[in-house]
């Protein structure tokens, strides 16, 4: 076999595969999940181990790299269609889909094992079901429909839960505002990157909300909707008994704030304001959790 005709997969560097995982994706996954944990801590008196701590991030950030591997083995003829994405190590050849196959089958079930000896198996269901639902209903759908953001978002919302169980073993009422906080907070986010890179994402055929939207009010009024149930998902752990006034102060304070960002996107309906509007998205996420974690601790 000549030299050049060996597959550029098989000296792939740890920085490709890595890439496969999608780590800043998965970085989000580790904080939301541990910010599950301080909350069930704050509501028990059970013990928390370093172990425990370590075991339920583990596993968590195994299933997602598992589930984004998976997801761009699937897309990988499609990334290739676009700008933001034909870079990706996939279509680049710089792996093989059999590797990234074998990657994220490995990572799921690793993490899956973990998250069952050293976690609980109710951690360990819900990771399952969230990778799962990420790779076989909501990957396929993107190009089908434009809900599959609606569908894709419960995926995206599960590992605060999972943080929760790890440590109380059941889904107590007061888990579930972090799910609503972080499938709210998706869609408006997800709403504003699909109007940017309408024409990309319609270059390899994933069904947007921006799919076709040549004025951009359907995206603009699904911006707005979306946005606004989140500025009361923002506020639910109050009334669920989770936060208190110090907390409400500063949710309704981050929430109308993002609030404006994105009435001002629907209004102008350019690439500015939908920039802002998703940079906007990514600071509020992590200084409200930083504030609902300050609250109730």
């Amino acid at each position: 076999m000549k030299a050049d005709s060996v597959p550029l997969a098989r000296a792939a560097s740890w920085q490709d595969l890595l890439e496969l995982g999608k780590p800043r994706i998965s970085l989000m996954v580790a904080i939301t999940t541990a910010v599950g944990l301080l909350v069930a801590y704050s509501r028990t008196e059970l013990t928390v181990t370093p172990w425990l701590v370590l075991a339920t991030l583990t596993g968590t950030l195994l299933l997602s790299a598992g589930s984004s591997a998976l997801n761009m083995w699937l897309e990988r003829d499609l990334d290739a269609r676009m700008a933001r994405t034909r870079e990706r190590p996939l279509p680049t050849g710089r792996v093989t889909p059999e590797l990234a196959l074998a990657v994220g089958v490995a990572a799921g079930v690793i993490g899956t094992l973990v998250l069952v000896v050293w976690v609980n198996a109710l951690t360990a269901l819900l990771g399952v079901f969230t990778m799962l639902a990420y790779v076989l209903v909501y990957t396929p759908l993107k190009t089908r429909t434009a809900w599959s953001t609606v569908v894709g978002a419960i995926s995206g919302a599960t590992p605060p839960l999972m943080g929760f169980t790890a440590l109380q073993g059941t889904l107590e009422l007061e888990a579930w505002p972090l799910f609503l906080i972080l499938y709210f907070w998706q869609l408006p986010h997800v709403f504003a990157i699909a109007w940017l890179h309408r024409e990309d994402y319609g270059n390899a055929g994933f069904r947007t909300v921006a799919y076709r939207d040549t004025d951009g009010r359907r995206t603009a009024t699904a911006t707005v909707a979306t946005a606004l149930l989140f500025c009361f998902a923002a506020w639910s752990p109050v009334p669920f008994g989770l936060a208190g006034a110090g907390y409400a102060a500063a949710a309704w304070g981050l929430s109308l704030s993002f609030f404006a960002c994105v009435c001002w996107f629907a209004v102008r309906r350019d690439r500015r304001s939908a920039r802002v509007t998703m940079l906007a998205s990514v600071i509020l996420l992590p200084l409200l959790l930083a504030a609902l974690v300050l609250d109730v601790l």
